[in-house]
């Protein structure tokens, strides 16, 4: 998380200085990034070249955070920044970190049964591993299965991170007068 923060924070804080709705355009750029990098990385064959492709992934991710934190607290007055930055991590926590994982999980489960094809994969694939003693096609149709639903959930979890830097896009058009007016 630091690593994307900093470049966030730092950079688009002396950005913003000129142009504050950098504030919110790189976070944009950094969201779509991401989304496309985490796309990229699945697709990598090598674990190296995966882990590299990840590790940019996440520094891209977490360049939304600091600047998106700093622009809620600008935007009430210096009574209410507490309870502006409260609500954005309490929203962040709850829909990214809580019940985030779940739906990848599900997805994966689901896209794991489709790639299966040799009936329900749950069944024959408990734990998405053959179970012991299994036959090579079945242990192969259950790595193979288990992998595409893994890769298509990463795919799919993505794209709500392009619809996100879309929104800070968008958002750019009222930021300046955000910034100007002090919501109460």
């Amino acid at each position: 998380m630091a690593t994307g923060m900093i470049p966030g924070g730092l950079g688009l804080d002396a950005l913003g200085k000129r142009e504050r709705r950098s504030l919110v355009w790189g976070p944009s750029i950094g969201l779509v990034l991401a989304g496309l990098l985490l796309m990229l990385a699945i697709e990598q064959q090598a674990l190296a070249a995966a882990i590299v492709v990840l590790f940019f992934a996440h520094i891209a991710l977490f360049i939304y955070w600091t600047p998106t934190l700093a622009t809620a607290q600008n935007m009430v007055g210096a009574n209410m920044r507490a309870s502006s930055g409260f609500i954005m991590s309490l929203v962040v926590s709850l829909i990214g970190m809580g019940p985030g994982p779940t739906p990848i999980g599900i997805l994966s489960d689901r896209f794991a049964n489709l790639a299966f094809g040799g009936g329900i994969f749950a069944v024959h694939c408990p734990g998405s591993v053959a179970p012991p003693g299994a036959g090579t096609l079945l242990v192969h149709a259950c790595a193979n299965a288990s992998a595409k639903g893994g890769r298509y959930s990463v795919v799919a979890m993505a794209v709500p991170l392009i619809w996100a830097s879309l929104q800070h896009f968008l958002s750019s058009r009222a930021l300046n007068n955000d910034l100007d007016t002090h919501y109460r």
